[in-house]
């Protein structure tokens, strides 16, 4: 853990607050892009139902830890965009296909 002294404002909204988060986002990045070539196709849906549970699970956070306030509607679009992943999967379009696609039409809706 490392301590970091706040001369600023700016420093809360940073995303990137110090070097050793480069570093790790930059794993990060570097693991999910490799992921799709090392894994098979039934792990890969397996890790994109994670993706999606860690975005609803933030934006539940944000929405009824932060401010308090319920709703329901993030489970509209959890279900649409794993019907939606899980539909294309099916078809056989590739992983780096689907991901974006099942993003871009929960989205919309």
């Amino acid at each position: 853990m490392r301590a970091i002294f706040k001369i600023d404002y700016d420093q809360d909204i940073r995303l990137l607050k110090h070097r050793g988060y480069w570093f790790s986002y930059g794993a990060l990045l570097f693991v999910m892009l490799l992921l799709p070539l090392i894994v098979g196709p039934y792990l890969q849906s397996q890790i994109v139902f994670v993706f999606i549970y860690s975005i609803v699970g933030v934006g539940l956070l944000i929405l009824a830890g932060f401010t308090g306030q319920v709703s329901l509607g993030h489970a509209a679009f959890l279900a649409i965009g794993a019907y939606t992943a899980g539909y294309m999967q099916h078809l056989g379009v590739p992983f780096v296909v689907y991901l974006p696609l099942s993003v871009l039409l929960s989205g919309a809706v």
